[in-house]
Parts: structure tokens; sequence; C-alpha cells
């Protein structure tokens, strides 16, 4: 009988993980790591990307490598790929990511400009760049974090769902195109989760009914069905959420529905 491959087989020795050093990003380094690959991390806090890399490697003993960079500038994208060269990178997990929400015309254009650049334009570049190096070897994978509320209208969070969406289309195409490559591509779309920028939204998720998960329990789904599974929504809820507002309301209906419901739970100031 042909034995199965591992993890660590159809992926390499090394994952580069953005985002990695709080929240979902931190939660999919450590399942990661327990898989036996060695990581880099990327965040823009140097002190919590320096805890975070000691707390996984006394947990899990692999390498680590930690990179300080802010890829909502071009310089960080730029510098991000000039220090991972010696790498042989075989797995892409970009979970950094920014969320603006609120009345559309009133936040302010500057952070919506770089929301798109992080979400959407630093998706596409790195996804670029890695995917050109993963050809070379004939495997790899890549994981991109998506979220529930890129699958449908999400009124007071228009520009950032937009973001979610674009990446969403964008992993699921990328599946289709490099599959025969030999990597795979994975779109992960949690629903609420908690996580220190969940917090910072100013939604209070307790007045609504929404399940909020935990972002271990997140990771723990994304990576069992990484590579198995183009899209990945975790959480029963989330995925029955998902497939209503795909196939069974129209755009206006779940537009409308969603209008109502996030105005519950976002901060008058906000409106």
């Amino acid at each position: 009988m042909k034995k199965s491959l591992t993890f660590k087989d159809q992926y390499g020795d090394w994952a580069l993980i953005t985002g990695g050093s709080s929240g979902i990003g931190k939660s999919i380094a450590y399942e990661v790591a327990r898989k036996g690959l060695n990581l880099i991390l990327v965040a823009r806090g140097s002190e919590t990307l320096s805890q975070t890399a000691d707390e996984i490697k006394k947990f899990t003993g692999v390498q680590i490598k930690t990179i300080v960079a802010d890829l909502s500038k071009q310089e960080g994208i730029i510098g991000l790929e000039t220090q991972t060269k010696e790498f042989e990178i075989g797995l892409l997990v970009h979970s950094a990511g920014l969320e603006n929400n609120g009345f559309f015309p009133k936040n302010d254009l500057q952070k919506e400009l770089n929301l798109l650049q992080l979400n959407v334009i630093s998706t596409m570049t790195l996804s670029h760049i890695f995917s050109k190096r993963m050809i070379q070897k004939g495997r790899g994978g890549i994981l991109l974090v998506s979220s529930v509320i890129g699958h449908m209208p999400s009124p007071y969070f228009a520009n950032y769902a937009a973001s979610k969406s674009y990446i969403l289309n964008f992993g699921l195409s990328l599946h289709a195109e490099l599959k025969s490559k030999g990597i795979d591509v994975s779109v992960l779309s949690p629903g609420v989760t908690q996580t220190p920028m969940s917090k910072k939204t100013g939604i209070d998720w307790t007045k609504s009914k929404v399940k909020i998960m935990s972002s271990d329990e997140v990771a723990l789904e994304a990576i069992e069905k990484f590579g198995k599974q183009v899209s990945i929504v975790p959480g029963k809820e989330n995925r029955m959420l998902a497939f209503f507002a795909k196939h069974i309301f129209t755009f206006s209906k779940s537009a409308m529905m969603n209008e109502k419901f996030i105005r519950k739970t976002i901060s008058q100031s906000k409106l």
C-alpha cells in the first residue's frame, strides 16, 4: 500500500505566515509548526512578533525567523521578498489584513486606501512572487484569508467586504490555475472570531446571535481542510450563512437584511 504524504512532505520545510504575531495568523502558525514546518513570521510590531516566535519555538521546537514589515506599503513587500530569497518556502499563509467599518462617506479615505493596499494589493503581489518560486519546485501551497463577510453584501463594511470578496474570487481562480503545477490553493473565510483586530472594530457582536469562534478553532479547521477544500468556511453556522446569502436570498434582499442586522451592533457614532 502506498504511503500517504505528510503535511511536511507536501509543503516542505518552511512556511511564511503574514500577520503571524496574533489572532488567526498566530493560531495558524501553531498548527503549521505542529506539522513540523519551520516558520517565517511577518508582522508590523516587533515586540509582539518576538514574543510569539519565542512561544511557538518553545512549544514545538521548530526554527523560526521573524521579519518586521508593513505590507500596506510597497517597500514592506519588497523588503519581504528580499529577506526570504534564501529560504525554500513551500507554504504561504497570508493572514495580514485591515478592517474599517462605518457609514462609507464618513470614513477616512486614506484608511480605506491603506486597507486596499494590504488586503488586495499585497495578496496579489505575494501570491505572484511565491507561486513563481513554488512552480520551480513543482509543489507548494497558498492559504489566503478572506471572510464570510466577503460572500455577501455587507453595509457599513463596504470596502472591507469588497476586499474580502476579491480575495475569495482570486483564490478560487488561482486554485484552478495552479493545481496542475502541484500547488494547492485554499481560501479561508472565518466568521466573527475572537482576535485583537475584532476587538478594535467597535462592533458589539453580543447584541446579535452570531456564534463567536476562537482563533484556535478557526486555525484547526483551516489546516485540517487545507489542500482538500478550496473554500473553507469554519463553523456550521457560518457555512449556513454563506449558503443562504449565495443561494436563497437575492443580492438586494441580503444587503437590506444585513444593513438592519449590522446597524444594531455598530456604534451609533459611525452611522
